[in-house]
């Protein structure tokens, strides 16, 4: 943020919803309203399938959401993990990150961390290790796991009722 003066995550969300469209999109979904979400492939996964979901808008922290906003939030995440145990039939996690609760007593405070975070869930299913490095095969490039979670979901939002 001190370098560029904007959001990483919020350069991120532009660059994928600019992409949505294009075959070699990362997304995985896109609700694109003014209080949507967008799914998609980190560019880097650590493990096959991994998801990170984002609020369109710069939101920091859950009490920031309105309950029909922590509503979709909570679909999506649904969805997503749903999506990724139908592929990989691995143990998922789910990360969430949100901004820490500083005051400006604290010592370690940095008056820039309301613009710089951007709160974001992260969906990780068990990867497979290459015994005794620490190091996780990845399959898949980014585009092709999106294309495959991106029909499933689509698939079962054809069986939910919104």
């Amino acid at each position: 943020y001190s370098h560029h003066k904007r959001c990483l995550y919020g350069d991120i969300i532009r660059q994928e919803r600019n992409k949505s469209v294009n075959q070699e999109s990362r997304v995985i979904f896109l609700e694109d309203n003014k209080d949507g979400y967008i799914g998609l492939i980190p560019f880097t996964p650590q493990h096959p399938y991994s998801v990170s979901i984002f609020p369109l808008k710069h939101k920091l922290r859950l009490t920031q959401f309105t309950s029909e906003q922590l509503k979709n939030l909570a679909l999506w995440i649904y969805l997503s993990m749903d999506a990724i145990k139908e592929k990989t039939h691995q143990k998922i996690y789910l990360f969430l990150y949100s901004t820490p609760l500083y005051s400006d007593r604290d010592p370690d405070y940095d008056p820039n961390i309301e613009n710089a975070h951007h709160l974001h869930v992260e969906i990780i299913p068990e990867g497979v290790q290459i015994p005794g490095t620490g190091w996780y095969i990845v399959p898949y490039r980014p585009i092709d796991a999106a294309r495959e979670l991106k029909d499933i979901i689509q698939q079962k939002l054809l069986n939910i009722k919104l």
